[in-house]
């Protein structure tokens, strides 16, 4: 009846196609093909990418043959092979498709397919034997995965040894509880190196099982690990609440492994951190010094300076902490800690009474990288004005191919195809690489689109190869999606929309399907059990998690728990390192000395994760205020 109804060419192809999709979702496939076919008639622009859903339901290989010679477009002609396979399965020759997939480098479906066919105990066992080759030559990527799941899913169990080919793949790729259960049958039976108990231990302690994870790693008593293995088993310790036996641990790993410089040094740093946390910043200065003076060479020895000399700046020791901090930016010019020590150097110099010492150092933090948050901080200290972002106009070479592949892309979003709408897309970004304006082009097309992080991928790869930083590039590195879904909720919640802007782009480059490691969602990166506390709060009428996924709910929600804590915490380093960290976490960082003053607070954060959170988003601000024309 939709059908019957459209009144143009676009409306009655986009209903056929809505059609057909419904018909060979009910196995109406032939009449499926058919519809396919009429609504190619009405869709030319996508007409190929039609061709090929049908081609993949017509059980006549010479029409099949002929359909795929037909085909112009290049993303398509590189599916035309896979449709082959598609249709020989639904024909049940299984042995075609098989030939075909292994022709296409897909070895698991290849398995799948012949495991369809398996008639017999002893093609089932082939079957087996090859996917377990396939999950130890591939361990760890996602193939290895994939033929994971179709071993759990076809044969019952696995022996000892199997389940350790699955276990060390799995460690690498996930599942983690899959590799878990893999790691413990094979070491249970005796099987593993130290290596995979390491793992199995490590793989514990980020389920939360720190005490089973400390129990792991004692057991690993020799060998090159055994150094790394007692510092985890330390750390577990610590984070099981068995204060007291962490501390002994790193006790015992100082005697007996002090040659071991990975082992030490961080035994030393976190004995030391803990001193910090307790705020006995004497003992920890010592532990710091200790470690750079013991082990220079260690990946910790430019932290431990910078932090060393943070605690003498903060006790008063101006001139020392300054001594301290030039020796370090001279020692490590290219550590982490080079521009930080620079800034509080200048700072220390500056407390000692030495101003003209403090302005130099300040204005050698200016120059290597003047959009960044410790320049920022130095202009604020000088009075100096920041580097402007070059004016530039949002104006791109026009590629004729690249607007018509954009628009079959979009036609095909509409019609629901979004597998061959993906492909599309990828073509598109793969053919950016030709040029740096074409890349630019390409990167703002998906920017308009809402598409943003391949838009910042494709800007940065333009930056890199020589596209000027203007502000025409930094628009495509920094979008601004959603524009007025924000605008309107910062306004709601009396909070600045620049800062949203920053924090977002932080959280998820804007991107609304954005998921964490630890299952954060969405534009503002919030948490599930977060999110439904927040909606009960807002008294939302329903509540699933999936709204999450949606831009204005959770900028809604999002904007709610920023505004709250910012009512809390007036602080905004604060309060940022709450949104990252957890409240209870700032309040307990803010007893330690000297965090009265926010830019010794960010830098006494013990998370480097929370700590440049924190001054990038701080760096955002800048670059989102300089670029875009806030109402």
């Amino acid at each position: 009846r939709a059908v019957a109804r459209a009144g143009d060419a676009r409306a009655r192809g986009t209903r056929l196609v809505l059609l057909a999709r419904a018909l060979e979702r009910t196995k109406q496939l032939d009449s499926a093909r058919v519809t396919y076919d009429l609504a190619a008639r009405d869709l030319a622009p996508i007409a190929d990418w039609l061709a090929l859903r049908a081609l993949a339901l017509d059980p006549d290989s010479a029409r099949r043959a002929a359909r795929a010679a037909a085909l112009t477009l290049d993303p398509a002609r590189a599916r035309a092979l896979w449709a082959e396979a598609q249709a020989r399965e639904r024909l049940l020759d299984w042995s075609g498709a098989a030939a075909i997939y292994e022709r296409l480098g897909q070895p698991v479906d290849m398995w799948r397919v012949r495991l369809l066919a398996a008639s017999d105990s002893a093609s089932r066992a082939s079957v087996r034997t090859g996917l377990f080759a396939l999950v130890e030559t591939r361990g760890g990527t996602p193939l290895a995965r994939s033929a994971v799941e179709i071993l759990d899913a076809s044969f019952p169990t696995h022996s000892a040894s199997e389940e350790l080919i699955i276990g060390r793949s799995a460690a690498a790729s996930g599942p983690v509880d899959r590799a878990v259960r893999g790691l413990s049958r094979a070491l249970t039976a005796g099987l593993g190196t130290p290596q995979d108990r390491f793992s199995y231990a490590t793989l514990l302690s980020r389920t939360g099982k720190d005490a089973d994870a400390a129990r792991q790693f004692a057991k690993i008593t020799t060998g090159p690990l055994a150094g790394r293995a007692a510092y985890q088993r330390a750390r577990s310790l610590l984070r099981s609440g068995s204060g007291d036996a962490a501390s002994a641990a790193l006790d015992r790993l100082l005697a007996r492994f002090p040659r071991d410089t990975a082992a030490a040094s961080s035994a030393l740093f976190l004995r030391a951190d803990l001193a910090s946390d307790a705020q006995r910043d004497a003992a920890a200065r010592a532990g710091f010094r200790r470690l750079a003076a013991r082990y220079p060479t260690s990946a910790l020895a430019a932290e431990a300076r910078f932090r060393a000399a943070l605690i003498a700046y903060i006790a008063d020791s101006a001139r020392v902490a300054a001594a301290e901090l030039d020796t370090l930016a001279r020692r490590y010019p290219s550590s982490d800690e080079a521009l930080p020590a620079l800034y509080w150097s200048a700072r220390s110099w500056e407390k000692a009474g030495d101003s003209a010492a403090a302005r130099e150092r300040w204005q050698r933090v200016l120059k290597p990288e003047p959009v960044s948050y410790y320049a920022l901080l130095a202009a604020r200290r000088t009075g100096a004005a920041l580097p402007a972002i070059v004016s530039a106009r949002d104006s791109f070479t026009v590629f004729p191919d690249l607007d018509a592949a954009m628009r079959r892309a979009s036609l095909l979003e509409d019609t629901g195809m979004a597998p061959e709408a993906g492909w599309e897309y990828d073509a598109i970004a793969a053919a950016a690489d030709s040029s740096v304006e074409r890349l630019l082009a390409t990167a703002a097309a998906f920017r308009d689109r809402a598409m943003s992080v391949r838009a910042i991928n494709l800007a940065r790869r333009a930056l890199a190869r020589g596209a000027a930083a203007d502000a025409r590039t930094y628009r495509l590195v920094y979008p601004l999606v959603q524009q007025d879904a924000l605008l309107a909720e910062a306004a709601e919640h009396k909070l600045d929309p620049i800062l949203v802007a920053a924090l977002i782009r932080q959280e998820s480059s804007f991107y609304p399907q954005a998921i964490s490691p630890a299952g954060a969602r969405g534009l503002m990166q919030l948490m599930p059990s977060l999110g439904s506390q927040l909606a009960r709060a807002a008294r939302f009428p329903t509540w699933d998690v999936a709204l999450l996924w949606q831009p204005d709910v959770n900028m809604q929600l999002g904007m709610t728990h920023l505004a709250t804590l910012m009512r809390a915490d007036t602080v905004l380093a604060h309060v940022l390192a709450a949104y990252n960290a957890g409240e209870a976490r700032v309040d307990r960082w803010t007893t330690k000395h000297g965090t009265s003053d926010p830019e010794i607070f960010v830098e006494r954060i013990p998370y480097a994760e929370t700590r440049d959170y924190v001054r990038i988003i701080e760096r955002n601000r800048f670059i989102y205020h300089s670029l875009y024309v806030w109402r």
